[in-house]
């Protein structure tokens, strides 16, 4: 929400389409704060992508994933009024963004350019990896570790363990090692 914010803060006349799981649209947190925070309701588009998750898990980079994503960025455009406002574009689910380069082509087959593509895994580890919680101790050491509570598809694994390894090695060596805690939560 904050980088949306701070997205739209320079147009108000910008709109931001909001990406998510059909549950993520459903619970209305990233739309009702940015209401909330004084964005006018009508600069906010919703889309819900069912299944995507999955396809992404399947291949992110795959041309089912591709058809997936326009279709769902053809049906976003289609709630926009007004095509030249500026628009920004935020992934709100983590799986979204490993096939960040589908979304660009989706838009530009839509003949659309959005100003950014928010990617909330982006600035997630950002956060995490701030000099000032480095400096915590007189030694740190970032340990990375995937765990899940439940057994995630071995295809699955791997395709976004490839992906993976494109950003950090280190998380796609964690994934590939994952561990299942039946009682996580």
């Amino acid at each position: 929400v904050q980088e949306i914010q701070k997205s739209m803060s320079n147009n108000d006349q910008s709109k931001v389409i909001i990406f998510g799981t059909e549950t993520t649209i459903s619970e209305d947190k990233h739309r009702s704060q940015l209401i909330s925070s004084g964005i006018a309701e009508n600069r906010i588009i919703v889309q819900a992508c069912p299944q995507l998750q999955q396809y992404i898990e399947h291949n992110p980079k795959g041309e089912d994933t591709e058809m997936l994503i326009m279709s769902y960025v053809d049906e976003a455009m289609t709630k926009n009024d007004n095509p030249k406002n500026d628009i920004y574009v935020s992934l709100n689910c983590t799986h979204f963004g490993y096939a960040g380069d589908l979304w660009t082509n989706g838009f530009e087959f839509a003949g659309a350019s959005p100003k950014s593509i928010i990617n909330p895994n982006i600035q997630l580890s950002e956060i995490l990896l701030k000099d000032e919680f480095k400096k915590g101790y007189g030694k740190t050491e970032i340990k990375i570790q995937v765990v899940s509570k439940v057994r995630i598809n071995p295809e699955n694994v791997n395709s976004i363990a490839e992906i993976l390894k494109e950003q950090s090695v280190a998380t796609s060596n964690a994934l590939l090692k994952y561990e299942v805690v039946n009682n996580l939560f």
